[in-house]
């Protein structure tokens, strides 16, 4: 036996787990780059040729765990030994004993596997370049879904035709399935993912990718050459071709066994496909580079947005001015027309800083993501871009809210209790937060217009608190009358804090300070109870005495 024989014989095994490990790797691979969004006709049908890769696969290391040395007497088997036979490799095949479950030896479980593997690694193979052929070339029809089940019938009725060319043993008869199904299914397989990743060259090169397009070239061309040693180079039949072209005549003629070729060729499938895969990250730089541009323009538009809001809060300012001046004219006593003079001037100027804060902060940002992507940091640009539209998106939100504060009023008429259902449903609509109401038997209560106004914008401060800091999913206003005190309690679900810390550095939380003060101005007190996850309770007492009527 020549040098390179003995080498190749004595080292099967390991050329049976390179064959097997090239097309499963190439098919994890896959499964991983097939996640990508893309728009190219390779993506919607690259699953496909992922799984024929993982298929094709478990049939190299199936015939891998086939020729490994059994713990059995008699020689060990080889699979040289085994191909190199002159008529027929099913008395090798028999040699192989040890009871299976149904009466089946273990080599007859092994050899029904690789059948199952090489009938489904083909058909799996024959969707992908059907499938890619009908996208990429646009033709009309589902033709492409009948092509796998008409070669999958011309190897079913070879079965049975073929029926009795050989003897009826178990063994005989699925070595000839196997056989069969590398006619039938790789062979066409082979060649119409050949002509589908063929067709793919044009448009890759189109697109300015000669590269890419060089290797699905390459990767079509070992697909034929896959095609060639994977289905016509079978194991020895007494039937033709198999009784001419098989492992046998092969090694004769060449020395070495057609598994070394059939592992070179897979590596080089592998290869050439995975760098073919490159283009979904070319694609993904084109468009995020697309997605930069576009996000840029969106900010230009939002910071013109910003200043027609502004400019349309102004209007609304004028309006809140004149039901305002409308309101204090009839107000009896002139306190209450300076708390809601002072509380409309308050708000508004409230919501022109958040606004002047947040279009500074935007325009710092523009002008640091220019910088970055003129330096070619894109990944920080759009960190930077992330920036904007969060603070744009937290500023639009203010601005609703203050506006929705803004526009909504105690009613002389209808009183505190009467307001806040209507107030809390658009509350709930805009901001998405569920606020529940329970006013406990005091729906026509009535307090002063001034201590009313306060209230009001007690709850709306807590409430604006609980969707900027809370995190929570649902809150609460509970109202409830005691013998002394009317109690207003709003509550979450949130994440809460440690007032701990809040009393020792106010400025972590906004609005505190000014709702303790406005409790104060109703004749109240305000308590805030929160820990760390157990949410917040921001709680109002009123002295009884301030109900209209008592």
């Amino acid at each position: 036996m020549a040098p390179t024989s003995g080498f190749f014989q004595s080292n099967i095994i390991l050329i049976f787990f390179v064959y097997g490990l090239a097309f499963f790797l190439m098919g994890v691979v896959i499964a991983v780059e097939s996640r990508r969004a893309s728009g190219l006709p390779l993506a919607r049908s690259l699953w496909l040729l992922g799984s024929f890769g993982l298929l094709n696969g478990m049939v190299g290391w199936i015939d891998m765990f086939m020729v490994m040395p059994r713990p059995t007497p008699g020689p060990a088997v080889s699979v040289l030994t085994h191909v190199i036979q002159p008529l027929n490799c099913f008395d090798c095949h028999q040699r192989l004993g040890a009871s299976a479950a149904l009466g089946w030896e273990p080599q007859q479980v092994m050899d029904l596997a690789k059948v199952l593997f090489l009938v489904a690694a083909p058909t799996a193979l024959l969707l992908f370049g059907a499938r890619l052929l009908h996208d990429t070339r646009d033709l009309p029809g589902r033709w492409h879904r009948w092509v796998p089940l008409g070669f999958l019938g011309v190897f079913f009725i070879s079965i049975f035709l073929g029926r009795d060319l050989i003897d009826d043993g178990i063994q005989e008869r699925l070595i000839t399935a196997g056989i069969l199904a590398r006619y039938t299914l790789y062979i066409p397989a082979c060649a119409v993912a050949a002509v589908a990743l063929v067709a793919q060259r044009r448009p890759f090169a189109a697109l300015g990718l000669p590269r890419i397009a060089r290797d699905i070239t390459l990767a079509a061309a070992v697909f034929g050459l896959g095609g060639l040693l994977d289905g016509l180079v079978v194991p020895p039949a007494p039937f033709f071709p198999a009784s001419l072209i098989n492992y046998a005549s092969f090694f004769a003629v060449t020395g070495i066994p057609v598994q070394a070729f059939r592992a070179a060729v897979a590596l080089a499938i592998a290869y050439f496909v995975v760098r073919t895969l490159r283009i979904f990250e070319i694609e993904y730089r084109h468009r995020l580079s697309v997605a930069d541009e576009e996000r840029f323009r969106a900010q230009q538009e939002v910071l013109a947005a910003q200043q027609r809001a502004k400019d349309q809060l102004e209007k609304w300012n004028q309006e809140l001015e004149q039901r305002v001046l409308q309101r204090t004219r009839e107000v009896e006593q002139r306190n209450r027309e300076v708390t809601i003079l002072e509380e409309r001037e308050r708000l508004a100027g409230e919501m022109h800083d958040t606004l002047g804060q947040v279009l500074a902060y935007v325009n710092l940002k523009v002008l640091t993501a220019t910088q970055t992507l003129s330096s070619g940091m894109t990944d920080k640009a759009l960190g930077e871009l992330k920036d904007m539209e969060k603070a744009v998106t937290a500023a639009c939100a203010d601005v609703r809210e203050s506006i929705l504060s803004l526009k909504t009023t105690v009613n002389e008429k209808k009183g505190l209790l009467a307001t806040l259902p209507d107030f809390l449903v658009r509350y709930s609509e805009q901001t998405g937060l569920k606020v529940e109401l329970s006013t406990g038997g005091l729906e026509n209560a009535r307090f002063a217009l001034e201590t009313e106004i306060q209230l009001l914008r007690i709850v709306q401060e807590a409430l604006a608190n609980v969707r900027k800091h809370a995190r929570a999913t649902r809150a609460w206003l509970n109202i409830t009358g005691g013998p002394k005190e009317i109690t207003f309690v709003v509550g979450d679900d949130g994440q809460g804090f440690d007032p701990a810390s809040i009393q020792q550095n106010p400025g972590n939380r906004f609005g505190l300070q000014i709702m303790k003060e406005r409790a104060e101005r109703t004749g109240g007190r305000l308590e805030v109870a929160s820990s760390p996850g157990q949410g917040t309770r921001v709680v109002i007492n009123v002295p009884r005495a301030a109900l209209e009527g008592e």
